[in-house]
């Protein structure tokens, strides 16, 4: 795990530029009938029919929709919900979740769908709301494949605790392979457990999604429409993070815990920094970067 920090360290350093790969990345588009445009998800359910002819099915409540396009959007118009279902005749959760998937409408039967590369990701990056209910936990998973369909990278966040104002995360990509990357899967889930089957989804619980991003092995540079004006890694971290921007300008590093209290604070003074963090507790924090306009904040997890 060291040696990929480091690998990560470095590749982040260099420069270049690459195209936009991923369809529709802040949910701005739709469909005719009104579904999200390139991303969705297939969802089944058991129907059967009587001696008498009459048709019956699992008796199954939605909490709104498995996914939809929702107006509570951090950047743009739109951004992405997942919302839970509970299957009363299987005594079961189903959880909301989105693939990305390079056809307008999702068509992909078993939640298979790919979208073509066209450069070497080293993080999904994206903007999110999270409302858990009874522990939920929401995750982001990204899995990419070189030219023959094999697994060569796979990445995944947890998001476990709630917040009510956008915050960013990264899924940074570990690979067990040096073959070219040729495709990508791109899933978020409203749930996740390492437990199936004894942890269930839960109603009530929301994932919001907007401003889904790649990053390339240029590092600063995004393949989405938009450029970040910081980046942190690695992210979790055990000793300390780097911090780069796109200006050397005077700015304040607060990092707070869960309950908001202040843990830390520096101020940085050049384009990238080193901030250290083996003062602090394993956990789950909450970086803030304030520069002369504009402030930033993300998600942060350190593991000593």
């Amino acid at each position: 795990m060291n040696k990929c920090l480091v690998f990560l360290a470095i590749i982040f350093l260099l420069t270049g530029q690459a195209q936009s790969q991923i369809p529709n990345p802040s949910f701005e588009e739709t469909n005719f009938d009104g579904s999200l445009r390139n991303w969705g998800n297939v969802y089944l359910s058991d129907v059967w029919i009587d001696s008498t002819g009459e048709l019956h099915g699992d008796s199954t409540y939605l909490d709104f929709a498995y996914y939809f396009q929702t107006d509570d959007a951090y950047n743009g118009n739109w951004a992405a919900e997942m919302r839970n279902s509970y299957n009363y005749t299987l005594s079961e959760g189903i959880a909301g979740a989105i693939t990305a998937d390079l056809d307008s409408v999702y068509s992909a039967w078993g939640s298979f769908e790919t979208i073509p590369l066209n450069a070497s990701p080293t993080a999904l990056g994206f903007f999110y709301k999270h409302v858990s209910v009874d522990g939920d936990s929401a995750s982001a998973e990204i899995t990419v494949y070189d030219s023959l369909g094999n697994e060569i990278g796979f990445g995944r966040t947890i998001i476990a605790h709630s917040t009510l104002a956008y915050f960013h995360s990264m899924a940074t990509i570990e690979y067990t392979s040096s073959e070219m990357p040729a495709s990508a899967m791109i899933k978020f889930s409203n749930f996740y457990t390492l437990a199936p089957g004894v942890r269930q989804p839960s109603l009530g619980s929301r994932f919001v999604v907007d401003d889904v991003q790649l990053y390339t092995i240029t590092g600063f540079d995004i393949l989405s429409r938009k450029q970040l004006e910081v980046m942190v890694y690695p992210n979790p971290s055990s000793e300390n993070i780097t911090i780069r921007r796109n200006t050397g300008e005077t700015a304040q590093v607060n990092v707070f815990n869960w309950n908001g209290q202040l843990m830390q604070q520096q101020s940085i003074y050049n384009e990238v920094s080193v901030v250290e963090l083996s003062k602090l507790d394993s956990g789950t924090y909450v970086l803030e970067v304030i520069g002369a306009n504009k402030s930033w904040k993300q998600q942060l997890l350190i593991k000593h």
